[in-house]
């Protein structure tokens, strides 16, 4: 029986392999500190300093959020690409933190299209968004964040997949 129990271990983890049939990076996202509750509170605020831009760009490839016990909301406009029309899209997001506590690791409601749809977690990193994307749809993808009080700097690593 134990033999048994470590093959189909295997087994499974070679399966997972194989269900994302296709990723696409998604780079092009905006992002302010602060604590907002919903996407118009994270929008209505006007500029905190003359000249100074409320939203600023983020490069996932490059830089970090950071702090203890803080809250940050991202924002991106995604264009369905036409390599996804008509499969099953999802959006997968994580930071380089793999630990389990999720007490102590960052929390993210995401909100599509300005309506409350997932809170993600260490456990809950994929977000099922359509049985049948449609090419060239644009959809605002918005993510209230919180560091948690363990770490203190954070990749954003987010994509769009097609998950068989």
């Amino acid at each position: 029986m134990q033999f048994l129990d470590k093959r189909v271990k295997v087994i499974c983890e070679e399966l997972k392999k194989l269900r994302v049939k296709q990723t696409f990076a998604m780079d092009n996202w905006k992002y302010r500190e602060g604590n907002f509750i919903r996407p118009e509170d994270a929008a209505a605020c006007e500029e905190t300093e003359p000249g100074k831009e409320v939203w600023e760009d983020f490069d996932c490839q490059t830089m970090h959020w950071y702090g203890k016990d803080r809250h940050y909301w991202f924002r991106t406009v995604y264009t369905v690409p036409r390599e996804l029309d008509g499969k099953r899209m999802w959006f997968h997001v994580r930071t380089q933190i793999d630990e389990w506590d999720d007490a102590k690791n960052p929390q993210f409601l995401l909100f599509v299209n300005g309506e409350a749809v997932q809170g993600i977690d260490m456990n809950h990193r994929e977000v099922f968004l359509n049985p049948c994307a449609k090419a060239g749809e644009e959809i605002t993808l918005e993510l209230q964040a919180y560091t948690g009080i363990l770490h203190s700097e954070f990749n954003l690593i987010t994509q769009m997949q097609e998950i068989d």
